[in-house]
């Protein structure tokens, strides 16, 4: 049989153990809760570094159309110069002024054709 002062000394034993225990479990669990904190706060702060990165690429992507269709535009100009150049020279040196009237008009209509592409491409956004 055992005294009731081994048994109580038996259930002090117990007591100060599980306040261990209590302890150590209270220690983990602010642990694991500041790591979820400092996750939390990385999380958030790669989020934001993404939509920052899709902002920049989205205004790269629009400078590179709006560069595409700068290059269109020049190219034309070039093609419609090219144009007016090999006339002249065909026609010794006297440009045809109604050629010359015809490629500009031809020219001023794509570049306005592309201005109300650009417009109806920004009304749509």
């Amino acid at each position: 049989m055992t005294t009731p002062t081994a048994k109580l000394t038996s259930l002090q034993a117990d007591l100060n153990e599980t306040r261990r225990t209590l302890a150590d479990q209270n220690d983990l669990n602010a642990l694991t809760e500041s790591k979820l904190i400092e996750s939390t706060e990385q999380l958030e702060m790669a989020m934001l570094d993404k939509e920052m990165a899709d902002e920049r690429a989205e205004a790269a992507e629009a400078e590179a159309e709006a560069m595409k269709e700068q290059l269109a535009v020049l190219e034309v100009e070039l093609n419609v110069l090219r144009t007016e150049r090999e006339e002249g020279e065909r026609d010794g040196g006297e440009g045809d002024a109604e050629a010359n009237d015809q490629a500009r008009k031809s020219l001023a209509y794509i570049q306005l054709e592309r201005h109300n592409e650009r417009m109806k491409e920004a009304l749509m956004r």
